[in-house]
């Protein structure tokens, strides 16, 4: 079972840092509180400490899977950060490290500069491979591809589609291209025919302007009506409510405090109102 938990401070109680886990949530709690190191994160337990607070563990959810916990773990962190709580995370969750704007520019600004190899070395290289063929000259492979023939299943088209669901469709968008680029595109592109050359394509939808009429929208709903939901888009349902109830569940901690399991069980130890 893998649980999503959140951490707070017995100063306040409110939930700063939220992460998964498949061991307890208190044997998880005392490793960040032995972690050593200067992320945000250690730097407000290293804070708690010496304020002589306690770390609080708080059970959020539970998944019987792991895909299901990392997926949520995304979910929750963005919600709670969208009611305006202060998290820690040093990433947006599901076990990855998201380059923000600000984490690639100080990339950049450190490693300006910098040069990875000299005009020496450069020639050095180039005057050692002079005169030698390339390493693949002359190799022809005519070897298929490891699964040429091979069709997916539609679990596997499944957990492929759900891999790429917010994933640009190609690597460069968002780009721009410099002139120099254009210029060696457009260079490349002279004398080749457009892909779609003597292709002729509809401009307007068929349905553009119309409208069904009372008849055929009652024939429709009919012809819908006892089928079947696909598993699917069992999934799809299946999804969206999971993101739901988890902005609910967030909505709910954020403006009830008082009602966290942890605050209660503290208050009622130290007599707090």
């Amino acid at each position: 079972m893998y649980k999503i938990y959140g951490l707070c401070s017995s100063e306040d109680y409110l939930i700063r840092y939220i992460g998964y886990t498949s061991i307890s949530i208190d044997d998880r709690a005392k490793k960040h509180y032995y972690e050593s190191g200067t992320t945000k994160k250690n730097n407000w337990i290293k804070s708690i400490k010496s304020k002589e607070h306690r770390l609080i563990p708080i059970l959020i959810d539970e998944y019987e899977n792991r895909r299901d916990a990392l997926k949520m773990e995304i979910c929750y962190i963005k919600t709670f950060k969208s009611f305006g709580a202060n998290l820690v995370n040093g990433t947006d969750g599901g076990d990855g490290v998201t380059m923000t704007p600000e984490i690639r520019k100080k990339i950049s600004e450190a490693n300006k500069g910098k040069c990875r190899i000299t005009d020496y070395q450069r020639r050095r290289i180039a005057e050692t491979r002079r005169g030698k063929p390339s390493w693949n000259s002359g190799i022809k492979t005519n070897k298929p591809s490891w699964n040429k023939g091979i069709k997916m299943t539609e679990d596997a088209k499944l957990k492929l589609s759900i891999q790429k669901r917010g994933v640009p469709n190609y690597k460069n968008r968002g780009k721009i291209m410099s002139d120099e680029h254009k210029i060696k595109l457009s260079e490349s592109r002279k004398g080749k025919g457009s892909w779609n050359k003597g292709k002729k394509m509809t401009t307007t939808h068929p349905m553009l302007g119309k409208k069904h009429s009372k008849e055929t929208i009652l024939k429709m709903s009919l012809a819908k009506k006892g089928k079947a939901v696909s598993p699917e888009h069992r999934h799809k349902i299946s999804e969206s409510m999971k993101i739901y109830r988890a902005k609910r569940a967030a909505a709910t901690m954020l403006l009830t405090t008082a009602n966290y399991p942890a605050a209660q069980a503290v208050n009622s130890i130290e007599g707090q109102p």
